[in-house]
């Protein structure tokens, strides 16, 4: 919460009121039933489309490092939490270790992290300026500036020791008790001896300042040596241990500044949420006409050196990657014209090969998409839809959707075609629905398929038959390529 609800502009109080809301819904509530994403989605629709979407949009395309340094990158941790910037570069450690380790799926590495990730601890320099928090026993031989000691009321052993002892002339283990005299008293005397050994430990680790506090409660009052000695100690020194005391002369407080007042006291605005943090380097929210953020968008511009000799065509499948590329693009208002626009306007900006005639291809492009947008099942596709959704098979082999949409009751695949329709793209969605059948076990009732031909402006419904689930396996090994992640892009 405090790394996204900083950013967003959502207080921590909004968030928790929200979660607490929800929690509380009966099970016939007409808001709930949708999953913690949708809902979240239908409360905060600005957050989720400024800051979530395109983490969502991308699921499955990235691994955990690059996720994670994408999100410390779009909340802009490092700057507005420079103080702990050690502790970032060492999660992005660890998650690059998981990485190399194999774990190269967020949900991997979300497992190794609630397994393992409270023994990760973070090196802790020398020179950094730091509140090094420790035992006494580990601060023997160091010293520092400050100290500060904040308990003295340790209570004593409540399980002593098992001792032998003579009854009757026979040999007894038995706990150390008073009734056993001088050896129980001896043995007190020596904890309370180490207790104050430890103390002075304590005590001389500062250079410059001690802040101690005398601390209690009824029950250590009762069983605590060490507040005892600490007490015996003061007193013979004429030291009110109930009352404040100060050796030497206490250096002066720095005046708070302007830019400490504005971190520790975050700014509200009327309607109770957080205002984002006043900083020349913040993040602008994105305008209409502007491009939408997406993770790892610095790829695009990667320049590709081709042998100029070579001439260059415009091929079927590289005009498929174009309509692929401004159909990621696409987000629905229900003005489809203007959507389309945006779409084509944002995917020809960011396609990285040249497209001949620009201006009569966007217009082809703004048109088949502005019918793709018009269809009355679209604005659910894109509301419940994940984009490039990967499968893999018994074999390891990943199958990649263009369009997976699941709305809790049916999944179904969708995949975009240019181009004449083929019985190869109607078998491979059946490939596609006999995998998810039985991945999620909803058999071939739950599953169904959709194909887009968009240069035919036709929809094609596609079924999964019996018969494909139980040849499934055979199939896999023997019809579909080892790695089909990229049929998303065949014409």
């Amino acid at each position: 919460m405090e790394l996204f609800g900083g950013i967003s502009g959502l207080s921590d109080r909004a968030l928790r009121d929200w979660l607490a809301d929800r929690c509380a819904r009966p099970a016939d509530d007409p808001r709930g039933g949708k999953g913690l994403l949708a809902d979240f989605r239908a409360a905060f629709p600005v957050a989720w489309e400024t800051w979530l979407a395109p983490f969502y949009a991308r699921a499955g395309l990235m691994g955990p490092y690059d996720t994670v340094r994408e999100i410390f990158e779009r909340f802009r941790v490092a700057q507005r939490h420079p103080e702990d910037i050690g502790y970032v570069r060492r999660f992005l450690e660890v998650v690059h270790n998981a990485e190399s380790r194999g774990l190269t799926s967020l949900a991997t590495f979300l497992e190794f992290w609630v397994e393992s990730g409270g023994e990760e601890k973070v090196p802790m320099p020398e020179a950094m300026d730091a509140v090094r928090v420790m035992t006494m026993h580990k601060s023997k031989g160091l010293e520092f500036p400050v100290v500060v000691i904040p308990f003295h009321h340790q209570p004593d052993r409540t399980d002593p020791p098992l001792v032998v002892a003579e009854l009757d002339g026979q040999p007894l283990l038995a706990p150390l008790c008073p009734e056993m005299g001088d050896r129980y008293h001896q043995a007190q005397a020596a904890a309370a001896a180490e207790k104050l050994h430890l103390l002075y430990v304590g005590w001389t680790r500062p250079v410059d300042e001690l802040h101690a506090y005398v601390t209690s409660t009824p029950f250590a009052e009762r069983s605590s040596s060490l507040l005892a000695g600490v007490r015996a100690l003061l007193t013979g020194c004429d030291i009110d241990t109930a009352q404040e005391y100060v050796a030497g002369v206490v250096p002066p407080a720095r005046e708070a500044t302007q830019e400490d007042t504005a971190r520790a006291v975050p700014q509200q605005e009327e309607n109770g949420q957080d205002a984002p943090p006043a900083s020349s380097g913040a993040t602008p929210t994105p305008q209409p006409d502007a491009a939408p953020w997406r993770p790892m968008q610095w790829l695009p511009r990667l320049k590709i050196f081709r042998n100029q000799l070579e001439e260059f065509t415009f091929t079927e499948r590289r005009r498929g990657m174009l309509v692929h590329a401004c159909l990621e693009q696409l987000r629905l208002t229900g003005t489809p014209d203007q959507d389309a626009a945006r779409a084509v306007a944002h995917g020809m900006r960011a396609f990285p090969l040249p497209v001949p005639e620009p201006e009569a291809t966007a217009n082809e492009l703004t048109a088949m998409l502005a019918w793709l947008a018009a269809l009355p099942q679209a604005a659910h596709w894109f509301t419940h839809g994940v984009p490039e959704q990967s499968i893999m098979d018994a074999q390891g082999s990943i199958h990649r959707t263009d369009l997976m949409v699941d709305d809790g009751e049916t999944c179904t695949v969708v995949e975009w075609k240019t181009g004449r329709p083929s019985d190869d793209h109607v078998a491979q969605v059946r490939r596609y629905l006999g995998l998810l059948a039985e991945a999620t076990g909803r058999g071939p009732g739950g599953v169904r398929g959709v194909l887009v031909y968009l240069d035919g402006r036709t929809v094609q419904p596609v079924a999964l038959r019996t018969a494909d689930t139980s040849t499934q396996n055979a199939a896999s090994l023997n019809d579909a390529p080892q790695n089909d992640a990229n049929e998303g892009h065949r014409p």
